[in-house]
Formats: C-alpha cells, structure tokens, sequence
C-alpha cells in the first residue's frame, strides 16, 4: 500500500458519539469510533497488527444503552481498546444492516471481534460489565479461546470432543453457524450414546428440544409430557448431565404445580449436585420445601437439611482467606453466607430441632444484622 493511503487510514475521522451509539450524553471518555469504510477498518487494524471491534446495537434495545452506557464509555475501557480498530454498526440503518447480514448477526448488542481479513475470531453476545468485558478483552488480545486458538488446538487433539464443542460454539457465536452445525454433528455421530459429557449434553439438548416440539402449548408446562423425559435421565451417565437433566424436570415439574414429582426429581439430582453448584442450587430448593413445609414427608424433611447442611459447608469456605495476607471477604459474600444459614435454620426448623434452628439463624444475624427477613423468622421459632 502506498505511505499517503496508509497515513489516511490511520487518520481517517471517528462517527461522532451521537451518532455511534444510541443517542446517549456525551461521556468525558468516548471510544473512537472508526468513521471511514468498512474494508479501511479491516486495512487500518492490519497496519496496526491489531483486531476490529464491531458493535452492533439499535435504539430500542435497553440492553444496548446499558451496554453503552455502563460499559463502553467507562474510561477504563476506552483505554483498553487501545490498539483496536472500532466500528459502530447501528443495525437499523443500511451500513449496519449490510454487516449484520455480512457476519450472521442474530443478537443486539453483539460484540465481534474480527481479524484484519475479515474473519471473525471472537464474539461477546448481549449485555457484558465493564469488568468482565476487559477480562475478554485482554483473553482476546492474548489469542486464548478464540475461533483461531480453539481451531489450533481441536487440530492438535483431535480426539478431545470437549474442546471440539468449544470451538463449535465459539464459531456459533461469532455467526459461522454452518461450521459450528457441522462439528456438533461430528460428535453427534463419534457418541450416539451419551458416553462422554458433551456426547450426554447434546443428546438432552436434543430430548428437551423434542419434548418442547411435541407439547400443545410450548409455553405451558402443564402440556409437556415428560415419562420420555423420566426414562433418558434415568440412563445417563456424565454426573454432571445427570443433575442438569433433574433438575430441568424438577423445574418443569414445579411450574406445572406439580410439587410432590418436583420435589422427588430434586432429591433424585442431589447426589449430582457439584460443590460449586450446590449453594445456589440449595438456595431454590431449600425455599421450596420451606414453603411446602406442611405437606412434606419425613424424608423430604430430612432431605431439606442435608442440602441446607452441605450448603453450609460449603458457603463457610468461601469466607476462609486464602492466605494470611487475604482481604476480609467482601459484604455481599457475608450476606450471601448469612443466607444460607437462614436456609438451614428453616431446615433444621421442619425437622422438629427447634434449639438447633433458632441458633443457626441467630448465626445468621450475626453474619448480617438487622435483617427484617431474618428477624421474622427468630420471632417465629421463638413463639
């Protein structure tokens, strides 16, 4: 390329804030926006060895101004676009629509990161924090799990089916939707039964979507019929496939009032339950059972407080530094831990031990006082 096209490329103007991004105030921190012709943003981010980032969003979106708002005009994130190329593509006009329908965009606001010859390599669907979004963007810029890193190592392991499916969502994601279709069928076709995790995930994806098609009424649980449901889960083998499976018929099973059979499909997904999983997993089930408490059996009760126990267990490790250096944890972690005292305390409560109840929750209040909720309960417990 000739020196005076090259310089005009790096020099080219940026769209004015208004127009780029929703209509919102301007920010004292603004991204610039590459303002010339698609094709010069791809030829621009090649002379500066670096990435384009298109942003595709529309005026009607609340997750769009959000995102703009919260997220890309934070100052912390204009300075780490620094070195991408930025694009704003407003999907209802024609510039927008022309890259909307040129990448395969189906979700607003979508984040795609391209390479300088136009391929895809990343993509960050709906509404991200300004947080997490640098967290992606320094993966990204480092080239960890993208459509190019992914391609590499699926090559490199060819046997690795977890990582084949990484790479088929990644494609998904950033709109190579038949490339992505292909290899999920790839493993389809190695593990018709389920062996492996992915193998047993897509084969529940693949029954659930089944069971939605067959229902009457795809928005009413009360129509789904569900003894096929019963009978795949029951055959899995993957444990962390198991507990999805029950727990998706739990929550069917729930929504369609149909509390003892959800109840029962809990207990069946407990044995399943991963530690990392389990305090907000007993989070939803504890309650449940709480408000069901007068039609329980004794097994549900105690049922109830082995799930309230282990998630105890549980949160308490999350308040234990990881070295003596550690900051102390922070105010929502200590309420969130507080919570699942009071879970417990209910627990124990449904189980007849009374003493052990009222001194889990005073627990509670001393993890986070003053709560009204809390308090309600001791004034409970104690009557």
């Amino acid at each position: 390329m000739h020196f005076i096209q090259a310089l005009l490329l790096l020099l080219a103007p940026a769209l004015p804030p208004a127009a780029t991004a929703v209509g919102q105030a301007r920010s004292t921190a603004e991204i610039p926006w590459y303002g010339g012709p698609f094709d010069g943003a791809l030829r621009r981010a090649g002379l500066r060895d670096g990435l384009v980032l298109v942003y595709f969003w529309m005026d009607e979106s609340e997750f769009c101004k959000q995102l703009y708002q919260e997220t890309l005009q934070s100052p912390e994130t204009v300075a780490a676009l620094a070195g991408f190329t930025c694009v704003s593509a407003k999907a209802t006009d024609a510039r927008g629509a022309e890259l909307v329908a040129r990448f395969g965009v189906k979700t607003l606001p979508t984040l795609l990161f391209l390479r300088p010859d136009g391929q895809a390599e990343d993509a960050l669907l709906g509404y991200i924090s300004a947080a997490s979004f640098r967290q992606h963007l320094d993966r990204i810029r480092a080239g960890t799990d993208t459509v190019g890193d992914l391609q590499q190592r699926a090559e490199a392991a060819p046997d690795d089916l977890v990582l084949r499916y990484k790479l088929a969502q990644t494609l998904i994601h950033v709109g190579r939707i038949r490339e992505g279709d292909e290899l999920v069928a790839s493993i389809r076709a190695e593990d018709p039964d389920g062996r492996t995790v992915i193998g047993a995930q897509l084969a529940l994806y693949d029954m659930q979507a089944a069971i939605r098609s067959a229902a009457p009424d795809t928005s009413d649980p009360t129509t789904y019929e569900l003894a096929p449901a019963y009978d795949h889960v029951r055959r899995i083998r993957p444990r962390e496939v198991a507990f999805e499976g029950w727990n998706w018929i739990a929550a069917l099973e729930n929504a369609g009032g149909r509390r003892e059979r959800a109840r029962a499909a809990w207990m069946e997904a407990f044995p399943f339950v991963s530690e990392l999983e389990i305090t907000d997993w007993a989070d939803e089930v504890v309650w449940a059972l709480w408000d069901a408490r007068q039609n329980l059996t004794k097994r549900e009760q105690r049922f109830a407080l082995d799930v309230a126990q282990r998630a105890v267990a549980r949160a308490l490790t999350l308040l234990e530094p990881g070295t003596a250096t550690a900051p102390p944890p922070d105010e929502e972690l200590v309420r969130y831990v507080a919570r699942m005292h009071d879970a417990l305390a209910c627990a124990w409560y449904m189980n007849k031990k009374r003493d052990k109840a009222i001194a889990t929750l005073q627990r509670s209040l001393e993890l986070d006082p003053g709560v009204a909720e809390h308090l309600a309960l001791l004034d409970h417990f104690e009557r």
